[in-house]
């Protein structure tokens, strides 16, 4: 699973790391973009001309710029299933559980509109909070989260 690409620009540092993961037959089952802002959204498109998607799940907010763009034209083009994130909607990947537990619809600006993914492994779990500024994520780790439990805002 790839969360968000970071910039065009920072594309070549995603790919460099992408290769030394050397990924089984270079595929990626899931791909998120937790918003469509160009930090999160630029590399995909290098992504893709590399590895083969599985599935993209994406924000319900969309955004006129030139990064946001292609990344939906690309996933288009590429016919790769995509699905607006669901609050609920769950999957495996290993011994790992990924929930999606905030979906953005709620959001009234890009940032507001991150998804939000809970993933639990090894008796271990995390908030994966996309850009979600502190105002929301506060009430959505006090929902999500118990005590020994920890938030990633990466």
């Amino acid at each position: 699973m790839l969360i968000d690409s970071g910039t065009t620009k920072g594309a070549p540092l995603l790919m460099n790391y992408l290769k030394k993961l050397n990924i089984p037959d270079k595929k990626i089952d899931y791909l998120v973009s937790t918003h469509p802002d160009g930090d999160h959204v630029g590399g995909f498109e290098s992504v893709f001309k590399e590895y083969k998607v599985g599935q993209v799940i994406y924000s319900p907010c969309t955004k006129k710029s030139d990064s946001y763009s292609k990344f939906i034209n690309s996933v288009k083009k590429l016919d790769i299933p995509f699905n607006v994130a669901v609050e609920g909607d769950s999957w495996t990947l290993g011994d790992a559980k990924i929930t999606i537990v905030y979906d953005g619809f709620k959001g009234s600006t890009y940032n507001e509109c991150s998804i939000v993914l809970k993933a639990t492994c090894d008796g271990k779990t995390f908030l994966l909070m996309g850009d979600l500024p502190s105002t929301m994520e506060r009430p959505v780790s006090y929902t999500h989260l118990r005590a020994h439990e920890t938030t990633l805002h990466l």
